[in-house]
């Protein structure tokens, strides 16, 4: 039997310990309550001055383009978060901070365009994605200096988003990498706050029109 020289042994045991994978604490769950905090201020109920245009309620209002239902984009909403969750807790209760002064500016900003981006949403012209970010959804019958106004909404937007994920990941010493997993959460927030009749995206390239709240029975409306 050859006898393996100590060196080999001991380079093989370095390959082995470099492919232990670690699997480090994910704060789903503050995350998701800091993302409801962030939008709830950034999309308030009621926005005075901001005008929103009529809107034709269409054959497919609340219907996916793939024929799919509420029930089945719920459903996938849990299947996709439930990939990233934690695998081990932490021990104690993990604060997640979004007072920083730049996340207080980009929150700032976000609250302030809000009007702006509102009667485009109406429109149907913008969709909020399922990746925390919106989407350009259709410039039919937008003037030229329209389309140049929605695209540069839109992007300074998303810019706004981008680097608000981003710096929760830095100041909260989250992984970089994960930094698409917060804004996988913040999406269902943003969805969440869209008004009845927006588009959002349940799947990649798959949008519905958000549908009416039903009321429970038995319950007046107000």
């Amino acid at each position: 039997m050859r006898k393996i020289p100590c060196a080999a042994r001991y380079t093989g045991c370095l390959f082995l310990a470099g492919c232990v994978t670690v699997h480090l604490y994910f704060p789903e769950a503050e995350i998701r309550s800091a993302a409801e905090e962030i939008v709830n201020e950034a999309r308030p109920d009621g926005i005075e001055g901001a005008e929103a245009p009529p809107r034709e309620a269409g054959p497919d209002e609340g219907q996916a383009e793939s024929g799919e239902g509420a029930d089945a984009t719920r459903l996938r909403g849990s299947v996709r978060l439930a990939a990233f969750r934690a695998e081990e807790e932490p021990t104690k209760k993990v604060e997640i901070d979004i007072s920083s002064p730049v996340i207080k500016r980009i929150r700032e900003s976000l609250k302030k365009r809000y009007p702006k981006l509102l009667p485009w949403y109406e429109k149907r012209v913008y969709g909020e994605g399922r990746d925390g970010y919106i989407a350009l959804r259709s410039v039919e019958g937008l003037s030229l200096k329209e389309k140049k106004d929605i695209q540069t909404l839109l992007a300074d937007e998303n810019a706004d988003r981008k680097n608000l994920y981003t710096e929760i990941a830095r100041e909260n010493e989250i992984d970089a990498e994960r930094v698409a997993d917060i804004g996988l959460l913040f999406s269902e927030e943003w969805q969440k706050k869209s008004r009845p009749g927006w588009w959002i995206e349940v799947e990649k390239g798959k949008w519905v029109r958000k549908p009416e709240e039903k009321k429970e029975k038995g319950k007046k409306a107000p």
